[in-house]
């Protein structure tokens, strides 16, 4: 999982840009550069506006990739797009996709760039200076909780969709749901939700990944949704 954010090179129209409100988080589901994120993260900006920073730790190796293609739900929360390729050898590792339903009480992992910080604010409608460096403070992080409930409809959310016991904060939009016992992705974080006071638990909603494995027809897989897709290419995309 890796941030994603309005980001151009400094050699290119309009330039380096980003608001520090519009990263997200986004998770590779296939070794060809496929991403799922939030929707609400890349719907200001064009496709060729956005860049995956892909980051390998082990490696201690970092690249920009420009993202390719995008493509938004109309009705969810949720865009499917295509990087460019970090790095051979399976880097980045992709996630696999789940279709069964997490009960209630399931321990679940979240990983994400949260609350990242970006200066200077970069705002290509204003004034620009070439000269400026941008700088990323990011810190990825594991977020750990449980599923409380499962829901037709949620907050703001017009689909079946987890309610869980975890909002890392801004910044973790568009990253995955992960059930600790599998490993395998069950939804994608959409949003939190604030309540008053020091001692009111965190809660957060993520999208159900069953509504849109097998009836959303992606316009550049050719019209194909994520399960025909991966039936076509079974080693380029895993969906239980």
């Amino acid at each position: 999982m890796f941030p994603i954010l309005p980001l151009r090179p400094k050699d290119e129209e309009p330039g380096v840009y980003c608001d520090p409100h519009e990263q997200g988080s986004a998770f590779f589901i296939s070794k060809g550069g496929l991403f799922i994120t939030a929707r609400h993260v890349i719907d200001k900006w064009s496709t060729e506006s956005h860049t995956v920073i892909a980051v390998h730790f082990g490696l201690k190796a970092k690249k920009e990739c420009r993202v390719l293609e995008l493509e938004g739900h109309q009705e969810l929360d949720i865009a499917v797009g295509l990087a460019e390729r970090p790095g051979p050898n399976g880097w980045p590792y992709p996630f696999t996709l789940a279709t069964s339903t997490i009960g209630q009480g399931s321990a679940i992992l979240m990983f994400g760039y949260a609350n990242t910080s970006v200066s200077p604010h970069r705002d290509p409608d204003g004034p620009f200076d070439p000269d400026a460096t941008l700088h990323l403070d990011m810190h990825p992080r594991r977020y750990t909780g449980h599923v409380v409930e499962h829901l037709e409809r949620g907050p703001l959310i017009p689909g079946p969709c987890y309610h869980i016991s975890c909002d890392p904060g801004g910044g973790i939009s568009g990253g995955p749901l992960i059930r600790k016992r599998t490993m395998h992705v069950h939804g994608v974080f959409v949003r939190g939700l604030t309540q008053d006071g020091p001692d009111c638990p965190q809660t957060g909603f993520a999208l159900d990944l069953r509504t849109i494995v097998s009836s959303w027809p992606i316009a550049f897989l050719g019209g194909l949704s994520l399960r025909e897709y991966a039936d076509k290419n079974p080693g380029e995309l895993s969906i239980r």
